[in-house]
């Protein structure tokens, strides 16, 4: 289960912040899972990545319901055919996650590829 999620910060081509599904907050163990039905403290992180990398147009309401499955079914179309069913830490790997920085007074975002490191060239300033 991930019950909550972790904000990493670093440098990686410019500083950045990014926020993954973990077991628990704070916790950096990224060795979870979340199913049809799950409402846990991750959850609400894997549909912004959804929505941000993946213009899944998904409510991000902390329950994993059937547009939420449907955009991971999309993931799994895009990725290399990885999704079992649930969001497992081999989807992770391969999914693009938001990774933020601040410049010029605002907030924007970089989806990078977890597999590759490489910037997908989608991304844009917060809405």
């Amino acid at each position: 289960m991930c019950g909550g999620s972790s904000h990493w910060s670093g440098t990686w081509g410019g500083q950045y912040d990014a926020w993954y599904p973990t077991t628990y907050a704070g916790s950096y163990n990224t060795f979870c899972e979340l199913r049809l039905g799950s409402y846990y403290g991750g959850t609400d992180v894997l549909q912004s990545a959804l929505n941000y990398c993946y213009d899944a147009k998904i409510s991000v309401d902390g329950i994993i319901g059937s547009r939420t499955e449907r955009a991971m079914f999309h993931v799994n179309d895009v990725e290399l055919d990885v999704y079992s069913g649930s969001y497992s830490p081999t989807i992770r790997r391969y999914m693009d996650w938001p990774n933020w920085h601040y410049a010029s007074g605002s907030w924007h975002y970089h989806c990078i590829d977890n597999n590759t490191g490489v910037d997908d060239g989608s991304g844009d300033e917060m809405p």
